[in-house]
């Protein structure tokens, strides 16, 4: 299995969730934004759904495999490199 998470769930997220849910062996459970209801709004449509409002908190779980970076885009090359760092994959749509 696939552990999957967000980082940002603001308004492409929803879109990377349904791409991990139509994966057989994904489990989309991990959710990060500053603002804890999105995160909480996003988690709700998992069962088992983890929020954090630090992403490199989420990124230090290891039954996290890979991350779909969904941020501002001036954040994506910090996130993405600190989630390559940690041994993630990362899905990001611009750096």
């Amino acid at each position: 299995m696939i552990g999957a998470g967000i980082i940002g769930c603001g308004v492409i997220s929803p879109t990377h969730l349904a791409g991990y849910k139509s994966i057989a062996d994904a489990d989309p459970v991990f959710f990060c934004d500053l603002i804890p209801a999105r995160a909480e709004k996003l988690a709700s449509q998992v069962s088992g759904g983890r929020c954090f409002t630090d992403y490199r908190q989420m990124l230090n779980d290891p039954e996290l495999s890979a991350v779909s970076v969904c941020t501002d885009h001036a954040s994506h090359g910090e996130i993405g490199a600190a989630a390559i760092s940690a041994g993630k994959h990362v899905i990001c749509e611009k750096v």
